[in-house]
């Protein structure tokens, strides 16, 4: 299983409604592309929370060829969608992991 995590910074003025259109319509857009089989999203919480909290989506996938035509072909449509909501009010990274066990 391979674990697609995008960790995000978000400002305290529009955290609860990031989370909530997160959860509500980009989370159920991003796995019906079938290339995702379940996510969670978890707070970090022993991290500076000065300028917002910083949360992590992790979107499990089967295998890299799903990861990889989820970056090729749909990435850029749901990362354009959030800036345009949301402009410079996060900011995010994403990186790769393997279960092991």
């Amino acid at each position: 299983m391979i674990i697609f995590n995008i960790t995000t910074k978000i400002s305290w003025e529009v955290h609860e409604q990031w989370k909530t259109w997160l959860i509500n319509e980009q989370v159920p857009q991003i796995l019906a592309t079938g290339l995702f089989e379940q996510y969670q999203l978890v707070h970090l919480y022993e991290m500076d929370d000065e300028d917002g909290p910083t949360y992590a989506l992790q979107l499990y996938s089967s295998s890299q060829d799903n990861l990889d035509s989820y970056r090729t072909d749909h990435i850029h449509r749901f990362e354009k969608k959030e800036r345009d909501l949301w402009g410079d009010s996060f900011v995010s990274f994403h990186s790769v992991m393997r279960v092991i066990n």
